[in-house]
């Protein structure tokens, strides 16, 4: 009998966290190339991915090993035994006083596993991951196994990977949600301290939004990219803004003059806000108390 079987969540819990893991290498290299090196300084931005090389090669070989977990959870939902690989002469056995734990045996390889996956579970993989995938593999295989320097993807690639594998098996979850629990256990956060995580996911989103591509923001973060930004009532409530909080990430809902709602991909909400002029500024989207979300001024009438 085998012991400790891995379920479907397992392998899908496990896949979600190395492709979480995969992102913050990389957010955190473009956070801190933007504290530092304003966008013209093109000489000092090529030397900075320079060095980042193995960086971003890290990133990559964790994405798809997450990827892979996330192939293997699919599976699993059939049945976890079909992941077992070899002949069962090569397996452990069972004729022992020591129980059978299922990570003694050898798991079919990752090269097998949208051959696998296509063939036990209903839904086959799209024709364009499955390209996507094999790529990926090759890369990460170049990675481990040898010592070139040319094959790195860059960093919006690798933004860009994470969020079509996370969409591919999980569409019906918030990506944001997901980076933003990440960050809740990261280990600083037992080390004490102020809680910087709506902080940080604002300021990294809007630095990942600008660099995407309008129909990759539209499809991955529900946003029309081109449409003004405005602060999200509920991000800037939770934010501690122990420093200038100036991240604008919701937009209306739609082009009407008269719109009265906004979304975020942040909190991945709808607001209703209120279409009054701000006493400060040109803007007219106020949250429900009365806040710019332009400009931050309180329009909140005094007696």
């Amino acid at each position: 009998m085998i012991d400790n079987i891995p379920t479907a969540q397992d392998f899908h819990d496990s896949g979600k966290e190395l492709l979480a893991y995969a992102w913050d290498i990389v957010a955190s290299l473009l956070m801190d190339l933007k504290e530092v090196y304003p966008p013209d300084f093109e000489d000092e931005e090529r030397e900075y991915w320079e060095a980042s090389k193995r960086h971003l090669n890290t990133a990559v070989s964790i994405m798809q090993q997450g990827t892979e977990f996330l192939l293997k959870g699919e599976i699993a939902n059939v049945s976890p035994y079909i992941l077992i690989a070899g002949n069962p002469s090569s397996w452990p056995t069972p004729y022992s006083d020591a129980k059978l734990h299922f990570n003694e045996f050898r798991t079919i390889d990752s090269q097998d596993l949208i051959k696998v996956h296509d063939t036990v579970c209903e839904r086959e993989m799209p024709k364009d991951f499955t390209s996507n995938y094999n790529n990926l593999r090759i890369i990460r295989n170049v990675i481990m196994h040898s010592v070139k320097k040319d094959i790195t993807l860059t960093a919006i690639d690798i933004i860009e990977t994470v969020l079509y594998i996370h969409n591919t098996f999980l569409k019906n979850e918030s990506w944001l949600q997901l980076r933003l629990d990440y960050l809740s256990r990261k280990p600083n956060h037992l080390l004490g301290g102020n809680d910087y995580d709506i902080d940080i996911m604002c300021i990294e989103t809007e630095l990942i939004i600008d660099l995407l591509p309008p129909s990759v923001v539209k499809k991955y973060f529900n946003i029309v990219k081109s449409r003004r930004a405005y602060l999200c009532p509920k991000c800037y409530n939770d934010a501690k803004k122990d420093f200038d909080f100036e991240s604008k990430l919701a937009r209306l809902t739609s082009r009407s003059k008269d719109c009265t709602t906004i979304y975020c991909p942040v909190c991945d909400e709808t607001h209703n806000v209120i279409r009054e002029k701000c006493s400060s500024c040109p803007g007219n989207v106020l949250s429900d108390e009365g806040i710019c979300l332009t400009c931050e001024e309180d329009n909140t009438p005094t007696d």
